[in-house]
């Protein structure tokens, strides 16, 4: 904790003021770490791995749990479909959709592959608004009849 006694600088608590030398060699040290941090993060993504015969870096199992959420879409289409008996959207469709899409878009961003980014980056504003959209028809009846609380339902 820092207690001010001087005016523009601040002293630590122990009344004890850190020489120039100390305070270089502070930034020094939080630079370095900084750098540090960037250069294992950079070295963490990028290294390929050797597994069942294929080369695997964790950017690859980031595209492929981006892909594996955009995916389930489909699956919670299918399920709800089955359960109705005819063709159906759910909400959580949606909700799927905008996960994936923005999961894999991170993904395309990190390999600078710009057709995925162009292909995955405007995805999710439209699927934002297909709820926009699910929301505003669900509220609507209480347009005419204001005293009415309304109804979630999905």
């Amino acid at each position: 904790m820092f207690v001010s006694m001087e005016p523009g600088r601040p002293r630590p608590a122990n009344n004890r003021i850190k020489l120039p030398c100390e305070e270089r060699a502070e930034t020094l040290t939080t630079t370095l770490s900084m750098n540090m941090l960037a250069l294992i993060a950079i070295t963490w993504i990028g290294k390929e791995y050797r597994f069942l015969g294929l080369d695997w870096s964790y950017l690859m199992v980031l595209g492929f749990i981006g892909n594996a959420l955009f995916s389930m879409r489909f699956l919670v289409q299918w399920v709800a479909s089955e359960r109705q008996r005819e063709s159906v959207i759910p909400v959580s469709f949606w909700y799927w959709s905008i996960a994936g899409s923005a999961l894999m878009c991170v993904y395309f961003i990190f390999r600078r592959d710009p057709v995925g980014i162009l292909a995955y980056l405007p995805n999710s504003l439209i699927y934002i608004r297909n709820l926009m959209l699910i929301r505003r028809r669900k509220f609507a009846y209480t347009a005419a009849a204001p005293s009415q609380k309304p109804r979630e339902t999905g």
